[in-house]
């Protein structure tokens, strides 16, 4: 069976536009990709990409988009009601087809998205759109590990890769105040550390070389692997592909 990726983001630009880039440069190294997304966002997609296939769901407002929810929070509901159960249809009738998924590679603030993959089999691999540092600042934050300062002080971590942290110096929503609670909860929870195969994050080697040298936090998350990395790609192989190269390896 052929790599097939499913590749979901949370349907807001900033979420779809490293992870669409993601997707055409994975495709560029074979597997056959599929950008996921809302009808309302599609709408505004080119008809056409050179190697990414695209396909709809439906997050209960296929005509307006967020703006036609009465609040984020009712469209976040919707989303996770409608969206799985449209997600889980599509994955169904690529199947059934004959080109079915073989791994979903989600974007970590879609929570429901994981649940749904497992459900059908699927290997996945949770995408922070987020750098590394960012992703852990919001890690160590909700585990403990790592305190917010009060205003004019500074805190020290254990990370080598970070120096001690003004509270200025936070992500904003790692300060769980303000109009943006429902973002903040969503940004701080964002990682099912247990369930996921591969976490996978947006950013650049020698910029942030300390924390992807340090895997501080390895023990929760199971590899921190680049697009060219094996292990990836063995994950987005259906099991006829991984047989054959095993064999071929002589395992």
């Amino acid at each position: 069976m052929a790599a097939h990726v499913l590749v979901l983001p949370f349907p807001s630009q900033g979420h779809i536009s490293p992870m669409f880039q993601f997707a055409k440069r994975l495709a560029a190294k074979g597997p056959k990709t599929t950008l996921v997304t809302t009808h309302f966002i599609l709408n505004s997609f080119p008809s056409q990409t050179d190697s990414v296939r695209l396909a709809p769901i439906s997050d209960g407002h296929d005509r307006g988009g967020f703006p036609s929810a009465a609040s984020l929070e009712a469209y976040l509901l919707t989303l996770a009601d409608v969206g799985a159960r449209s997600l889980s249809k599509l994955i169904d009738q690529h199947a059934a087809s004959g080109c079915p998924f073989t791994c979903m590679v989600y974007d970590t603030v879609v929570q429901w998205a994981v649940e749904v993959a497992k459900m059908h089999g699927l290997a996945t691999a949770a995408f922070s759109t987020q750098s590394c540092a960012v992703s852990a600042i919001y890690y160590y934050v909700n585990q403990g590990m790592l305190d917010i300062p009060e205003a004019g002080g500074s805190v020290s971590c254990s990370a080598p890769f970070l120096p001690p942290l003004a509270r200025s110096e936070f992500p904003s929503l790692a300060l769980r105040q303000g109009r943006n609670l429902t973002v903040s909860t969503m940004a701080m929870n964002q990682f099912n550390l247990e369930k996921d195969d591969w976490v996978l994050f947006n950013s650049f080697d020698m910029l942030e070389i300390e924390v992807r040298e340090s895997f501080l936090f390895s023990s929760a998350i199971h590899a921190f692997t680049h697009i060219s990395g094996e292990p990836l790609e063995e994950a987005m192989a259906g099991p006829g592909d991984r047989a054959e190269r095993a064999a071929a390896a002589g395992g």
